[in-house]
Parts: C-alpha cells; sequence; structure tokens
C-alpha cells in the first residue's frame, strides 16, 4: 500500500505540472498515455491507476483506452477480458506495428486464460500480418509463440522459437523482450530437466534486467534462480541468491514474496545443517504468510516448518504444526492434492507415537479425499498399502487383504497407463524422427537432380548389368527349387500310395534289430518320411536339433540323410515341404486366405513365406490361387 500511493502521488505532481505549463489537454492526455505504457514495461502496479487517470482526463481515445484497461485487467490476472480488450484496440488501430504488437498480446492472454482455438486463430492472423517482415517484430512474433508452446508444456518447439527471436534481438540485448524471452527460455530449459543450461539463461536475463530496471521480472528470477542452486545442491549460491531476494522483497515490502523468501531460506538453512537459522526463517515464513491472509500460504508455511521438526525427531511440534496446516486446509477447501498428502503425513508421525487407531482414521479420511480427486492415484496407493498393514498389526486379517487387493489393482492400472505413455511418446518421436529422414530423402533427391546425364547413364547401365545378374541367378535358384519339389511331389504320391495300401510303418525308436537287419541311414530315412508325413514340418518351432531328438538320432546323421537323399540341407527340406503343402491345399481350392497359409503352414513371418512362395513356383500365392481356378 505504501508503493502505490507514493506512485500515485507521483503521477499527480506529474500532471499538475503539466497543467501548470499550459500545455493542451490533448496533449497532457498523449503523455498519461506514454508514462501507462513507458511503466507497464517496467512496473505494472501501476496499471489500474493510469487507467483511472486516462479514463478521467478529456479528449480521450477509445483504442488507447481499451489498451490502457486491458493492461490493468492482465495485471488483476482476468485475462479473457484483457485478450478481447487487445483485440478491439488491434482493429481499432490504424499504425501497423501498433496493431501487431496488440494482436501479440491479444494472442498471449487468450493461451493464459486457457482459450487455444481463439489463440490459435490470432496467431494465424499474425502470420499474414505483413509488418512481419520487420527483424524486430518477427522476434515478437517468434518469442510469444515460444511462450504459448511453453504454457502449452511443448518445450522443444517453445526453445527453438525462443532461441531464433533471441539470435534476431542479440544485438538490441538491452531491449525488453529480450529479457523476458531470456527468462522464458531459462524456464522451458528448467521444465525439461537442463537445469545448468537453464541457470545460465536466467543469470543473463537478471543481469540486464537489474540494468533496465524491471522489477516485476527480477523478483520472481532471484526465487528461481536460488531455486535452480537448491535443486543442483550449490548451496552457496543458493544462499546467496535467496539472500538477495529476502532483501528486495523486504525493501519494496512484498508480503508474498518475504513469505516464499523466508520459506526458501528456512529451506536451505535445513540442507547446510544450520537448524537455529533455519528454524528462524521458518518461522519468519509463517509470520510473513500470516500478512499476506492468503490461507494457502499459511497452510504450505505450517507443513514446511512441520517437515524440519519431523526431521529433527521433534514430533510434538510436527504433529502440532501439520495439524494447524489440516485444519486450515478443511475450514477453507484448500486444493485436495495437499489435504491428502496433509493427512498422509500426520498419519505417519502418529504411528511413529504408537497411536495406531489415530492414524488408521487419519488413512480412512485422506482415502475419501483421493476417492473424489482425479490426479491423486499415486497417493491412493500409497494409502491402500499403509491401511493394509496398520490393520495386520491390529490383527484383523480380512481387512488387510482386502486393502492390499486394492492396493495390487490400483499399482497394475498405474503401472499398465504409465507403460502406454511411454509408447505414445516412442511413437511421436519414431514419427518425428521418419518425417525428418523423409525432409532429408526429399533433399538428398533434389540434389541428385543436378548430375549430369553421363552420370545417370553409367548408372543405368550399371543397374542394367546387376539387375541381368541378379535374375539369372534367381532364375537358376526357381529351376532348382522347382526340381526339389517335384522330387518332394513324387515322394510325397508313393508315401501317399503305401499309405493307401495299408503297408505297416516301421517303429519310432530304432532297435539293435534295425541296426542289425539295415542300415542306419535307411531307417532314419524311413523315419523322417514318416515324420513328414504326419507334417511335424508344419510346426514353426522345428528345428535340426529337435527333429533328430524326435526320430531318436543325432544331427549329424539327420543332416547326411537329407543331403545325400534329397540334394538340399534342412532349412531348405522343411521350407520345400512347407510351400508343397501350400500347394497341395491351393490344388484343392482352399478357402484359407494367404496369411491363414502362411502361418498354418509353419511360416513364422510373411515376408519370407512370400519369398519363398515366389523362388519355389514364380508365382505369389494369390497369383497361383488365381490360376489354379482360370485353369479349372
Amino acid at each position: 500500500m505504501h508503493n502505490k500511493t507514493l506512485k500515485i502521488f507521483t503521477i499527480s505532481i506529474t500532471l499538475l505540472l503539466c497543467f501548470s505549463c499550459n500545455k493542451p489537454e490533448k496533449k497532457i492526455t498523449n503523455s498519461i498515455y506514454i508514462k501507462a505504457i513507458n511503466d507497464f514495461n517496467t512496473d505494472r502496479d501501476s496499471c489500474r491507476i493510469y487507467f483511472e487517470l486516462y479514463r478521467n482526463s478529456k479528449n480521450i481515445d477509445n483504442k488507447l483506452l481499451f489498451e490502457l484497461k486491458a493492461n490493468s485487467l492482465y495485471k488483476e490476472l482476468e485475462f479473457n477480458k484483457a485478450s478481447n480488450l487487445y483485440l478491439k484496440a488491434a482493429n481499432m488501430h490504424r499504425n501497423n506495428s501498433k496493431q501487431f504488437k496488440l494482436l501479440l498480446r491479444a494472442a498471449n492472454t487468450a493461451q493464459m486464460s486457457h482459450r487455444l482455438k481463439k489463440c490459435d486463430s490470432i496467431l494465424n492472423i499474425i502470420k499474414t500480418h505483413r509488418q512481419i517482415k520487420s527483424n524486430h517484430l518477427k522476434a515478437e512474433y517468434l518469442g510469444v509463440k515460444g511462450i504459448i508452446f511453453n504454457r502449452r508444456k511443448k518445450f522443444k518447439k517453445a526453445i527453438s522459437y525462443l532461441d531464433q527471436s533471441i539470435k534476431i534481438l542479440k544485438k538490441d540485448s538491452l531491449n525488453r523482450q529480450y529479457i523476458f524471452y531470456l527468462n522464458y527460455l531459462s524456464m522451458s530449459y528448467y521444465k525439461q530437466g537442463k537445469i545448468g543450461k537453464a541457470s545460465e539463461y536466467l543469470v543473463r536475463s537478471i543481469k540486464l534486467a537489474r540494468k533496465k530496471n524491471i522489477n516485476y521480472i527480477l523478483i520472481n528470477q532471484y526465487y528461481k534462480l536460488s531455486k535452480m542452486f537448491r535443486i543442483m545442491h550449490k548451496n552457496k549460491y543458493a544462499l546467496e541468491w535467496g539472500v538477495n531476494y529476502y532483501n528486495i522483497a523486504s525493501k519494496l515490502k512484498l508480503k508474498y514474496d518475504l513469505w516464499r523468501a523466508s520459506d526458501n531460506l528456512g529451506i536451505i538453512y535445513t540442507t547446510l545443517g544450520k537448524k537455529d537459522s533455519s528454524e528462524t526463517y521458518f518461522n519468519k515464513a509463517i509470520n510473513h504468510a500470516k500478512d499476506t491472509k492468503r490461507k494457502q500460504t499459511l497452510a504450505i508455511a505450517y507443513t514446511n516448518r512441520g517437515h524440519f521438526y519431523k526431521m529433527n525427531n521433534k514430533y510434538k511440534k510436527a504433529t502440532k504444526d501439520l495439524q494447524t496446516a489440516l485444519n486450515i486446509r478443511i475450514k477453507n477447501k484448500i486444493y485436495r492434492r495437499n489435504l491428502i498428502k496433509n493427512y498422509i503425513e500426520l498419519a505417519d508421525l502418529k504411528f511413529k507415537k504408537n497411536k495406531i487407531d489415530s492414524s488408521f482414521i487419519l488413512l480412512k479420511n485422506a482415502l475419501k479425499i483421493s476417492s473424489k480427486t482425479k490426479k491423486s492415484k499415486n497417493l491412493e496407493i500409497d494409502i491402500y498399502k499403509k491401511l493394509s498393514d496398520i490393520s495386520f498389526i491390529k490383527k484383523e486379517y480380512k481387512t488387510s487383504c482386502i486393502y492390499l487387493k486394492e492396493y495390487n489393482k490400483l499399482k497394475s492400472i498405474l503401472n499398465s497407463k504409465k507403460q502406454n505413455d511411454i509408447l505414445s511418446k516412442n511413437l511421436i518421436k519414431f514419427q518425428t524422427k521418419e518425417r525428418e529422414i523423409e525432409i532429408l530423402k526429399q533433399k538428398t533427391k533434389l540434389d541428385k537432380q543436378h548430375n549430369t546425364i553421363i552420370l545417370l547413364i553409367i548408372v543405368c547401365f550399371l543397374l542394367y548389368i546387376i539387375a541381368s545378374l541378379i535374375y539369372r541367378i534367381a532364375k537358376k535358384k526357381i529351376i532348382y527349387n522347382k526340381l526339389l519339389l517335384k522330387k518332394m511331389e513324387e515322394e510325397y504320391n508313393k508315401s501317399k500310395a503305401l499309405y493307401d495300401s495299408q503297408i505297416i510303418k516301421p517303429e519310432n525308436n530304432i532297435n539293435t534289430k534295425d541296426i542289425e537287419t539295415a542300415n542306419i541311414k535307411d531307417i532314419i530315412l524311413n523315419k523322417l518320411n514318416d515324420s513328414m508325413e504326419n507334417e511335424s514340418y508344419r510346426n514353426p518351432e522345428i528345428s535340426l536339433k529337435s527333429l533328430a531328438s524326435e526320430l531318436a538320432t543325432n544331427t549329424t546323421y539327420l543332416s547326411q540323410v537329407i543331403n545325400q537323399n534329397f540334394g538340399c540341407n534342412f532349412k531348405t527340406f522343411i521350407q520345400t515341404k512347407r510351400i508343397l503343402w501350400c500347394k497341395i491345399q491351393l490344388d484343392n481350392k482352399t478357402n484359407l486366405s494367404s496369411e491363414q497359409l502362411c502361418f498354418k503352414a509353419g511360416f513364422k513371418s510373411t515376408s519370407t513365406f512370400y519369398a519363398a512362395f515366389k523362388s519355389y513356383l514364380g508365382k505369389t500365392p494369390t497369383s497361383y490361387k488365381k490360376s489354379v481356378e482360370t485353369n479349372i
């Protein structure tokens, strides 16, 4: 209040001086507008005062009035109304650069009020604006786009846009927009988890903000930088910036910032192990939180002090603080997730004091609230686990089992959700990489077009030679495969005829009598034919080892038998059998599709099936099926 009254006093003196100088009324109103815009760029607390002064002065311009009203609404966090007024002012302006800047503000405020469609439509209007050719305004456009993507949590895009705008504005380093975009770039890196880079950009932003006296950015920057150093475990730097933040907050008598600064210092001192100083700052934080008259901040202050007491094994004081925080949250209906956390923390303390019943009641209350909130599934899981443990201690085994079941159920759901999220993220990454590859391919194609005709002819000639060689090799392979298939077919027909004439099959195991009477390899061949008759080749997991064990022989004997009798290795032998089975099925006009045939024959993938079928019969399964149908 003290600062505001000082501002009103200074503004009124300047206006009186303007009147005393016998300046025309139009000039006075214009000077109020200029002063208001300059103050909006450095310190936004006087927005409302300037708007009232401009409205009460004579010869007012409606478009300027709308802009000042939008500025005051922006300060009061009424972003949707501010966006509408910025749009109105932009439509009324004839000056293109001013119109462009107002449209940017309209887009920014629309995003802040979560009007995404409105924001995108304004950005599309800005994109077609002719003023975008100007480097400075282009930088502003890219910067605002970066800020919008930052708020939408698309940090990669935000970084790229903000980086572009900073590169354009680098020469004019004391520009307010340059400082502002540096600040947002640091925040984007911070959200990505790159805290080192974020701190570098933030330090640069602070140095420039000091030179330009941009207080509304500067105060928050001190806190952010202190927090960053705290996360990086650089406690000396965290303390240094934290003290700076506290001094500025106390100078300007900002109640909310004083609470935040003292709370931050309390946390830093606890990590440094200075218990007395941390306790004093936590006490200060509570006093400053009371001054702000914000119930949420007061609850946070009590919880933080409670955590401090809990760390130092002062359980009585910790329970007292956490209980007061809980009472404040229950009274004022403050954010359910924090309320649940408060309940859990209190329950833990009660459990440590062996007050099991009171701990159980607190956890039950927490469970009631967590079931109503969507974003507290992790906490709900934790509650169920603790409830099952307590009920087990109480020897209530049935209830313990019920809570344990619920715990397992929720945990499995949450794990599946996490996996889905990871898969979707990986898919997005894969798609982006694919797009990048496609773009690179197109670029290489364009580059290749510049080559000479002679090189193209040589390449074509070489390709022709390679193609003819491949064709000859493929033709030879097809001929060889066809002969093998015929051999197999003949063998199949012979074995079928033998089975029709009811010839007794040989036994599965090779006996000593068989070895004495007949050659081992003949027995293996008979047994192999027998196994193939039973369509063992249709098993997708079949291997030389598994077949050898089935025929009660070793792999060397079996591979020798296949090579001697069929003139091929085991793999081609099985593949041929499978293709033969498919051919018979197609000859008999089967209703099975190509895919069904593939998997029923024993192939693991359709690609290998199609390749094998074409190499043996010189046609695809579908074309072969059509040829069978047309012939019959």
